[in-house]
């Protein structure tokens, strides 16, 4: 039960106390297991750390200059948990990020502040927009992945309609087979 000082403890009377070291590194240990290292600048803990608040406290990370995750595994990234039970995992995949539920048969939901959602990526594949898709203006594709086909289908009524300014330029629904083979053209000349 020894205190063993390698520079210095300085109490400077009301104010903060300080425990410093010129070169080395402090270390803290816990039942014989490193759990804590500070060596200039960098804090590393040991395996299975946990960082808890006290009570039902928030737990707050602030920088003035930004936040970096580094999840060093291209596997495993940054995961969320909630409750211990990991759902979901902001990974790397040949550096395409990828953002990953971790729940099976879960979507991962888009909401605006006050919870309205708009948009949901559904466990079977599909995409649910709230409102209007909108592409930016240029000529824009919609396609299906590889040799897949691709079907637009409504409960109701499908509306295609091509909102344009007030000109005289004739605008027209075209059809094509292999991206040039015109087969239909709808519209007005």
């Amino acid at each position: 039960s020894n205190l063993l000082l390698g520079s210095n403890l300085v109490h400077n009377g009301d104010t903060d106390t300080y425990l410093g070291f010129e070169t080395d590194t402090i270390k803290f240990f816990a039942n014989n297991a490193e759990q804590l290292a500070i060596t200039d600048n960098v804090l590393t803990l040991g395996d299975g750390v946990v960082l808890a608040p006290h009570s039902s406290d928030n737990f707050t990370i602030d920088s003035p200059n930004g936040i970096i995750l580094d999840g060093t595994s291209a596997a495993n990234g940054v995961q969320y948990h909630d409750g211990g039970l990991e759902i979901m995992r902001i990974s790397n995949s040949s550096s395409n990020p990828v953002i990953r539920t971790m729940v099976d048969a879960k979507d991962m939901i888009f909401q605006q502040y006050d919870g309205t959602e708009v948009m949901r990526l559904t466990d079977a594949g599909n995409t649910k927009v709230a409102g209007n898709l909108m592409f930016p203006d240029s000529n824009n594709t919609i396609s299906a992945f590889g040799s897949d086909n691709l079907y637009l289908r409504a409960h109701n009524d499908m509306y295609f309609n091509i909102d344009t300014p007030n000109d005289s330029t004739s605008r027209h629904f075209i059809f094509r087979a292999n991206t040039s083979t015109e087969i239909m053209r709808l519209g007005e000349d």
